[in-house]
């Protein structure tokens, strides 16, 4: 614990373990959809910035569910994966 915060020892040091729901949810979004931190990244690039200060289990999985039902990233992909014209 630090600063009573239950922590994590990850690759990238100590992290956030984040138990709720609600908070996990708050931070997949933020993180891959904000303005400020996220501008709809892909999953990887989603998974590692969650998960630089963030812990929880399947928080993988969770940010893969986020970016894939993501109308801006199906968006991005529908245009990407065009057919010529």
């Amino acid at each position: 614990m630090v600063d009573n915060m239950l922590m994590h020892k990850s690759k990238n040091g100590l992290v956030h373990v984040v138990t709720d729901d609600a908070e996990q949810q708050l931070i997949l979004q933020s993180l891959h959809a904000d303005a400020i931190g996220g501008s709809h990244f892909g999953q990887n690039a989603t998974i590692r910035k969650v998960t630089e200060s963030f812990w929880w289990r399947n928080v993988a999985d969770q940010a893969r569910q986020v970016v894939t039902s993501c109308e801006v990233q199906k968006l991005r992909y529908d245009l990407k994966h065009a057919p010529p014209t």
